[in-house]
C-alpha cells in the first residue's frame, strides 16, 4: 500500500481544524493510501525573523487602510468581555474537560505525527506522496514557512488538498513568498481561489481548481459514526457563537426557544456553561440532534447542512467579518441564501429544504474526485465504512 504524508495545521481545541483534518485523512484512505497526519512543530525563530522583516510593510499597510486603529479598538472591546478564566474553579474544570475530549478525539481518529521543522527533510524519503491540506494552513496571520508548502518534498510529489488561506487577498509583503512556494505545484486544488489573483505572477492561478471543504465530501451517515449524542433530555436550540452575537440577537434566540418549547444550548467561549466542554465528537452530536442551529461558524453551517438541520446563519462584524467570505461562498455554493438571518423572524427559519443544495454538492463532490484523478488517485469502494 502506498504511503502518504498529509501535512496539516494542528489546533488543539478547534472543531473545524480537527474535523477537516479527519476528512482529509478519509479522502486519502478512500484512495487506498496509508496516511500519516503530519503536524510540524517548532520553527518559531525562523517565523519570528521573517515576521520582523515584513513588519515595516505590514504596519504601513495597516495604518493607511485604517485597519490598525480598528484592530486596536476591537482588542480593547474584547478585553472587557467575559471569558472562561482558570481562576474560577468551575470554569477551569470545563476547560480541562474540553481539552481532554479533544485529545481523546485526536488519539482515536487523527493520530498525528509531530515532526520538528528542523527535521522535516528526514521524512522526505519515507512516503510515496506528500499532501498539504486543512483549515487555514496557508493563512499568513498564523505565520508561514516553506514546510507548509511541502518544501522538503520532491516537486512531482506535491499535492494540494483544499488548503485554506482565509483571506481574499495576499498583502504585498507576502506576495513574492507565496509565488515561490506555489511554483512547484503542478496543480492547485484550493478552498478559496480569489487570493491567487492578488499575486504578481498569474501562473499559479492558471492551474487552480476551487474545491469544496473536505468535510462536505462525506454524508451524515459517516459523520454519525464519529458523533456522540449530547446529554440533553429535551429538544434544544443550539447557539454556536465564534464572534459575538448582539444582545438583541441573544434576546431573540431566547424568545424563539421559549415560544418553540426549546431549551437554548449556548456553545461559546464567552459563556461559562458546561457546553463549552464539548469536544469534536460531542460537537457533531449537538449539531445533528438540534431542533435549530444558530451560528456564525462556517463548519457549524456545514454540519447543519449535512445533518439536514434547520439553520440560521449570522454574519460576523468587526475583524471577524473577513470570515464572511467563506460563509458567502458556502451560501452561494449550496443555495443557502434563505438561511441568512437578517430581518426575518428566527421562527421562519425552522422550516428548511436543502434539495437544491444537495444537488449542487453532488456536482462539487465529483469535481473533487476528478481533481484527485489527475494524480492517479481514485475513489476505492470500501465495505463497512472508511478506516477509523
Amino acid at each position: 500500500m502506498r504511503r502518504a504524508a498529509l501535512v496539516v495545521l494542528y489546533g488543539e481545541v478547534n472543531y473545524g481544524n480537527h474535523l477537516v483534518n479527519l476528512a482529509g485523512r478519509w479522502v486519502l484512505e478512500r484512495c487506498g493510501l496509508s496516511v500519516d497526519l503530519i503536524a510540524f512543530v517548532g520553527g518559531r525563530a525562523e517565523l519570528r525573523r521573517a515576521g520582523l522583516a515584513r513588519l515595516p510593510a505590514k504596519l504601513k499597510r495597516l495604518v493607511f487602510s485604517g485597519e490598525l486603529a480598528a484592530r486596536l479598538r476591537e482588542r480593547l472591546h474584547a478585553a472587557r468581555l467575559p471569558r472562561l478564566r482558570h481562576q474560577d474553579r468551575e470554569a477551569s474544570r470545563i476547560l480541562d474537560l474540553r481539552r481532554d475530549r479533544f485529545r481523546s478525539f485526536s488519539t482515536q481518529f487523527l493520530r498525528p505525527r509531530f515532526v520538528a521543522v528542523s527535521q522535516r527533510f528526514d521524512v522526505s524519503g519515507c512516503y510515496d506522496c506528500f499532501v498539504v491540506g486543512g483549515d487555514q494552513i496557508w493563512n499568513y496571520d498564523y505565520g508561514l514557512g516553506g514546510w507548509q508548502f511541502l518544501d522538503f518534498a520532491v516537486t512531482g510529489e506535491r499535492l494540494a488538498l483544499a488548503p485554506s488561506v482565509g483571506h481574499d487577498r495576499i498583502p504585498a509583503e507576502w506576495a513574492s513568498d507565496y509565488v515561490g512556494w506555489l511554483a512547484p505545484f503542478a496543480h492547485l486544488g484550493v478552498r478559496e481561489s480569489e487570493w491567487l489573483a492578488s499575486l504578481p505572477d498569474p501562473a499559479p492561478g492558471r492551474a487552480a481548481t476551487t474545491l469544496v471543504d473536505p468535510t462536505l465530501l462525506f454524508d451524515a451517515e459517516l459523520w454519525s459514526t464519529v458523533a456522540r449524542s449530547p446529554q440533553e433530555s429535551q429538544p434544544y436550540l443550539l447557539a454556536y457563537e465564534l464572534g459575538e452575537f448582539s444582545d438583541q440577537r441573544r434576546r431573540h434566540i431566547a424568545a424563539t426557544a421559549r415560544a418553540s418549547g426549546l431549551r437554548v444550548v449556548w456553545l461559546s467561549q464567552r459563556r461559562s456553561t458546561p457546553a463549552w466542554a464539548t469536544g469534536p465528537a460531542e460537537f457533531l452530536g449537538l449539531v445533528r440532534d438540534a431542533a435549530l442551529v444558530v451560528t456564525d461558524s462556517f463548519h457549524g453551517s456545514v454540519f447543519s447542512f449535512l445533518f439536514d438541520r434547520p439553520l440560521a446563519i449570522v454574519r460576523r462584524d468587526g475583524s471577524g467579518a473577513r470570515m464572511n467570505g467563506r460563509i458567502g461562498a458556502l451560501v452561494s455554493g449550496l443555495a443557502l441564501a434563505d438561511r441568512i438571518w437578517d430581518e426575518q423572524s428566527l421562527e421562519s427559519l425552522l422550516a428548511h429544504d436543502y434539495a437544491r443544495g444537495r444537488a449542487r454538492l453532488d456536482a462539487r463532490r465529483e469535481e473533487f474526485w476528478d481533481y484527485l484523478a489527475r494524480f492517479g488517485l481514485h475513489e476505492v469502494p470500501l465495505t463497512g465504512g472508511l478506516p477509523q
